[in-house]
């Protein structure tokens, strides 16, 4: 087991820094994760400012938590072998994307480990292997669809909410029968909307100059963007998607559009990059149907 602890840079917050560390990890488990490779898992933390006297011998002293950076972020890998990880990081790929999060960090550092156990509750396995599967389908597939849209290219039937097709008329014939004006098509940037939705979410939140509007799976940001032109300047808008490449795509819409007080941030709607009482509304278009734990976004 790999153990990388990471220190950003000041200034620099976990937001800045997810998608070059979601794409560094997506290629990870993507050319790594076989035989060859020695990728068998991995997890990503963010510091939670949490220092467990109880687990801890003797009082943990304080000048040692304070010393620990909020925001600090802990990279866990698990390797057949230290030899196949070693060889990863040498590799062009991988080096790429790791040299693209480093200019964000003051020092990491990476220790490697030796299992000495592990135990996982039966029910909890068989429960939630099915559900990583479907996960993982559901954003293969809206990778796919953000690629072949920057692409102009067709990918899934054309007059489905899961597919995207790049005859823009029959993006606005879509987008027209869910419930979107034409002005309204017309004010977001290209590429922003996809026919990806099942209703027009916003025309029915009711939403307020200043209000804080959270978008659970906010692709290119074409409902993120019409709820900003409704919340204005004093308002904010965070849309949350588990895809990277649809964060990326979103994130360059926003600037294309100067929308300022948009921001996109690469997450589950299950467990919510969103601290607790900070949004106001909550939209969400044909995506809560998508999770395999539906009790769980809505906890959230």
């Amino acid at each position: 087991m790999m153990f990388n602890v990471v220190d950003l840079k000041d200034g620099v917050t976990v937001e800045d820094v997810e998608l070059a560390l979601g794409e560094m990890c997506n290629v990870v488990k993507n050319t790594y994760g076989d035989e060859e490779g020695g990728f068998i898992a991995g997890q990503v933390y963010k510091y939670g400012g949490f220092v467990s006297n109880e687990g801890s011998v003797g009082d943990v002293p304080a000048e040692k938590a304070v010393g620990i950076k909020q925001g600090e972020i802990a990279i866990v890998t698990f390797w057949k072998s230290f030899e196949q990880h070693e060889k990863s990081h040498a590799d062009k790929v991988f080096k790429e994307k790791f040299d693209a999060l480093v200019q964000f960090c003051d020092d990491t550092y990476e220790l490697g480990y030796q299992m000495l156990w592990q135990g996982v509750p039966e029910n909890w396995i068989l429960k939630n292997t099915d559900n990583d599967q479907v996960r993982n389908q559901v954003r293969g597939t809206y990778a796919e669809v953000a690629k072949a849209n920057d692409a102009g290219a067709c990918c899934g039937t054309e007059v489905s909410c899961c597919g995207v097709s790049d005859d823009s008329v029959i993006n606005t014939l879509i987008s027209t029968r869910l419930g979107y004006t034409q002005a309204e098509m017309d004010s977001v940037p290209l590429g922003a909307d996809m026919g990806l939705g099942c209703g027009n979410p916003q025309a029915i939140a009711s939403l307020k100059s200043g209000d804080v509007v959270l978008d659970l799976g906010s692709g290119g940001g074409f409902d993120a963007f019409l709820a900003a032109q409704e919340v204005g300047e004093r308002g904010q808008v965070i849309g949350v998607d588990m895809t990277p490449e649809m964060i990326s795509k979103s994130r360059k819409n926003a600037e294309a559009g100067h929308y300022s007080q948009v921001e996109f941030r690469l997450g589950e709607i299950e467990y919510l990059p969103v601290a607790d009482d900070t949004v106001d509304v909550i939209i969400s278009n044909c995506v809560i149907n998508l999770s395999t734990d539906k009790a769980q976004v809505f906890r959230e």
